[in-house]
């Protein structure tokens, strides 16, 4: 029977949230512990979805790497939990049964050797969502955000994305775009993006 402090059906988790509860619920079905990175996955937001909806999510070691800032306040968040803030990529040591990217690689600038290192934990799946990746060229534009401050943010060719998956031993099999549609009627046609999308990479058999 459920506990009477926790839901035994979660509250609704949107679409672009359910996809890591899903897999990290299949990967922790026959294994413990399980490992997961989220590179750039701010203040754990991702991590509650994962709780309310995995089943076995006391199996899951969770760990996000980020700014000092949002590290710092993830880390009075979450004490003593199973969610560990850091500010770099953790050592090889750490054996990774699945890498997730939500609305982050966009945002690096040599996104392909972040791939390339990412890879080199050699986790069972890599799992981008949220990615603003199409059939387009690979171009910057500038974000601007609140206080005035300006970003580079990526759009990037999804075939590119893919070959560099490919060339370090993963395969695709799993893709779909999200429902929201971006408003680029001041882009170029062949550079419009329309829509973000989900990835799921496997590592291929040896």
């Amino acid at each position: 029977m459920a506990s009477q402090n926790k839901r035994f059906i979660a509250n609704i988790v949107s679409d672009e949230n359910a996809y890591l509860p899903l897999i990290a619920s299949i990967i922790s079905s026959d294994r413990n512990p399980v490992n997961i990175l989220d590179f750039g996955g701010g203040m754990g937001i991702s991590f509650i979805h994962l709780l309310s909806c995995a089943p076995n999510a006391d199996a899951i070691h969770y760990y996000i790497v980020e700014n000092s800032a949002v590290v710092a306040l993830g880390r009075q968040l979450f004490p003593n939990s199973k969610i560990h803030f850091l500010t770099e990529l953790p050592s090889q040591q750490i054996k990774f049964n699945l890498v997730y990217l939500s609305s982050s690689l966009q945002y690096i600038e040599n996104y392909s050797a972040l791939i390339d290192k990412l890879c080199q934990y050699q986790p069972e799946y890599i799992l981008f969502v949220k990615l603003s990746a199409g059939e387009i060229p690979t171009y910057a534009t500038c974000q601007r955000n609140l206080g005035g401050t300006k970003i580079a943010y990526w759009f990037l060719n999804v075939f590119e994305i893919e070959a560099i998956l490919n060339k370090n031993g993963y395969s695709l099999i799993f893709k779909n775009a999200l429902g929201r549609e971006y408003n680029q009627d001041n882009f170029p046609e062949n550079y419009r993006l329309h829509k973000a999308i989900n990835l799921l990479f496997r590592k291929n058999a040896e």
